[in-house]
């Protein structure tokens, strides 16, 4: 999985907005986080990994939106890391949201290989708490397509608590000599607002191969959040 493209995606948003214009709005977050293992699309890339992302999102007026995050990662005893840098544009419809995501890889001590990662995606938000999107990504580095369809939930547990959780299922074709269906993969996390512009959030996660070559991988990890 791409980890940062959509890092707190079933997160509360605890961005600060400012008026910059009267139809303009921009935010800016900065998430730091720690996991026991960095799953990258379901291949297992390195154990306990560190990572940090600023990401910011204009709201450009007429409902479409653009997005801006830049991102590292490095294992903490080990030599694979990573350094990206995306943006995406997207624009809302009610209860339907439509997103096209372009993003640059850099990848050190992996056999993952540099390169663009372009994307098309679509999610209906069909009440408070659910969510199902369908995303399509060719990787110009693997020169490969993948695909990933994902099941979201969120449930406030109080007025600063949310429960969040995933469920997803990916397919490739011919992504590091991997195709047809790769992975069924989930996540669970809980968010404590601390205040309006501090967030914790404690995670566990899985990967279930259905790939013959893929395996299967456990994860958990912290991030917090910081809006200014």
């Amino acid at each position: 999985m791409r980890i940062f493209a959509l890092i707190l995606l079933l997160c509360p948003p605890v961005v600060l907005q400012a008026e910059v214009e009267d139809d303009l709005t921009l935010g800016i977050e900065t998430v730091t986080g720690i996991r026991s293992h960095y799953l990258y699309r379901g291949f297992d890339v390195a154990d306990a990994t560190m990572d940090f992302q600023i990401e910011t999102e204009i709201g450009l007026g007429r409902d479409f939106f653009l997005g801006l995050a830049g991102w590292h990662a490095a294992e903490s005893s080990g030599d694979f890391s990573e350094s990206a840098f995306s943006i995406d544009l997207h624009r809302d419809w009610e209860d339907i949201r439509l997103t096209a995501s372009a993003a640059y890889h850099a990848f050190s001590g992996s056999f993952l290989e540099n390169g663009m990662d372009t994307g098309l995606a679509a999610t209906w938000y069909w009440d408070d708490s659910w969510d199902i999107g369908l995303e399509l990504h060719y990787d110009f580095g693997a020169e490969a397509f993948y695909s990933d369809l994902i099941i979201g939930w969120s449930q406030p547990l109080g007025e600063d608590l949310f429960l969040s959780a995933q469920a997803g299922v990916s397919a490739a074709a011919d992504y590091y000599e991997q195709s047809g269906p790769k992975d069924l993969h989930g996540r669970l996390s809980l968010t404590y607002n601390i205040n309006s512009f501090l967030s914790v959030t404690p995670f566990t996660g899985f990967s279930l191969g259905l790939d013959s070559e893929a395996g299967d991988h456990a994860y958990a990890g912290l991030w917090l959040a910081v809006s200014f």
